[in-house]
């Protein structure tokens, strides 16, 4: 695949090396382009090849550290500054965030440092600490890092969710306005949020003695999922519309806003780049699908054979708990567990994760009955936590994206039980299984099992517990769904990138250029001022 830029060429190649190899054997995309025009006149030539061998500098906006082991997101974010620190043609790579702690936690003194941040240090990925509402800070960032006003360099800036962009965007405008601006949404924000409100609403009108109470402003209340009546299973009823009243959220609109502001939007989940595409009418050309990224040389992927059924154990849950939909999970777990335990009296249920309250934690762990929530390790890796359990649990009723938690399960040879909402946008069936009739005494069996009820999540977390041959089927069909779901991202996202910062289509976004010169209401509101201009004064 190529990228044209007037008799430029920049190729793709398909092989990328391990992401610990040394910057001088990477072999990628390179993000600075050579001209192929001749000239009779040698410094001519010259001056042309300068200009055209101009270096990206990639710049990271976020509200977040990217810490890979602490949630999904930062997984992908960690792998996109490894990525792009290795790539020849990019000539600096640099974080910003608002954490305080950012450049702290990097500093020689530091007792605790963050393994993973380090990595990305040692990559040549530089950190800052950018205050958002801080127009001064802001500018001299821009300074110091030399892009404000300078031409000569292409620079490539991705904003880390809706919210940064609303909090950067405006000062790359002013101060760096040849900058191609990249939206990375996570997940859909404003979808998680709308299907979040009608679980919420769901449980009210069904909580026993609670139907004056207000909507809880969290999943954190230890009342909060017993005593339903009317037979009511909080695993049934689960939201899976895409489309958002727009009279009813005024977060989809500033979501949509920023996706409309930038040049480019990396979308998560297939099912959420067909509805930002089709209901939300975003241009195809403003989006592209960056789902997790695969790097093909992992042992855990290639060659190294993941723990046998017999060499595993117990159930487990992993997930950060800043994060409304694994609260509400483990929230879940907690109400379906005694009955999963009455079946495995000698199974346990092992919860990892990060920023769990007290409360939480206080409700969940209970090492009698098998449930035990780990403490938070940042330096415990992934493998540890799911290479050696036997199934993983995720009652997910709302959120959005994919799901990190299933992606590491498949990648470390772990089955797992979830529902609808935690399969969306996942491969269920491998390309072969789709392609083929199924026989009448054939059995197709699945990546994950998909449970509608909570007595088929129930029946599903013991039967695969405990069947073997079930177990080893789950397990082959989600390692051959990793790869083929997966594999090969990186390369179109770079191809991506190329595209947005060669692409002379820029004038073609009339909606992005109306956003940036009306600033929104700003004629209604120098109407206000003109109106109370010139009232009589007292």
């Amino acid at each position: 695949e190529a990228v044209s830029n007037g008799g430029s060429l920049m190729t793709l190649n398909s092989r990328r090396p391990h992401p610990c190899h040394q910057r001088s054997s990477v072999n990628v995309r390179h993000y600075s382009s050579s001209s192929s025009s001749s000239s009779s006149s040698s410094s001519s030539s010259s001056s042309n090849h300068n200009n055209n061998h101009q270096t990206t500098k990639v710049l990271i906006l976020s509200g977040l550290l990217p810490e890979p082991n602490a949630s999904a997101a930062g997984v992908r974010t960690h792998f996109l500054l490894q990525q792009l620190a290795q790539n020849p043609g990019v000539d600096a790579v640099h974080f910003a965030t608002g954490v305080k702690q950012a450049t702290d936690l990097l500093s020689k003194n530091n007792r605790q440092p963050i393994a993973s941040l380090q990595h990305l240090q040692s990559l040549g990925v530089k950190f800052h600490h950018v205050p958002p509402n801080d127009e001064d800070r802001m500018r001299q960032f821009l300074q110091d890092i030399d892009i404000v006003n300078n031409n000569n360099q292409n620079v490539l800036c991705i904003l880390d969710r809706w919210y940064s962009e609303e909090a950067y965007s405006f000062h790359l405008q002013q101060h760096a306005p040849h900058a191609k601006l990249v939206l990375d949404m996570q997940d859909f924000h404003a979808l998680r949020g709308h299907r979040q409100t009608l679980i919420q609403q769901l449980d009210q009108q069904h909580k026993m003695g609670n139907h004056d109470k207000k909507l809880p402003r969290d999943f954190d209340d230890p009342e909060s999922y017993h005593n339903y009546q009317d037979g009511y299973d909080p695993l049934s009823q689960l939201p899976m519309e895409v489309r958002i009243p727009a009279s009813q959220d005024d977060k989809l609109l500033r979501e949509l806003a920023s996706i409309h502001r930038c040049h480019l939007t990396m979308v998560c989940s297939p099912v959420e780049l067909q509805a930002l595409q089709y209901h939300y009418q975003v241009p195809a050309n403003k989006l592209c699908l960056a789902s997790f990224f695969l790097d093909n040389n992992d042992n855990h992927i290639s060659n190294e054979p993941p723990r046998s059924f017999a060499q595993r154990k117990d159930f487990v849950f992993v997930g950060g708990f800043r994060h409304e939909p694994n609260v509400d999970a483990v929230q879940q777990l907690h109400r379906l567990w005694p009955k999963i335990r009455a079946e495995l009296p000698d199974s346990r249920l092992h919860i990892y994760g990060p920023y769990a309250r007290p409360m939480l934690r206080r409700q969940c762990h209970n090492p009698q009955l098998g449930m035990i929530l780990h403490p938070y390790q940042e330096d415990v890796p992934v493998a540890d936590l799911l290479g050696r359990r036997r199934v993983l649990l995720a009652p997910l009723r709302f959120g959005a994206g994919l799901k990190g938690k299933i992606v590491d399960a498949w990648r470390y040879g772990t089955p797992v039980v979830t529902t609808v909402v935690g399969s969306e946008g996942l491969l269920t069936m491998t390309k072969q299984q789709q392609q083929q009739q199924p026989q009448p005494q054939q059995e197709q069996h699945p990546s994950m099992l998909v449970a509608h009820s909570s007595d088929e999540f129930v029946r599903a977390a013991v039967g695969l517990h405990q069947n073997s041959n079930l177990w080893r089927a789950t397990q082959r069909q989600g390692h051959q769904c990793l790869i083929e779901q997966f594999g090969g991202h990186w390369e179109t996202v770079e191809s991506q990138f190329a595209r947005v910062l060669y692409s002379n289509n820029e004038d073609n976004d009339y909606l992005r250029h109306i956003l940036w010169q009306q600033q929104l209401r700003s004629t209604e509101y120098f109407s206000k001022w003109i109106e109370a201009k010139n009232r009589p004064k007292d």
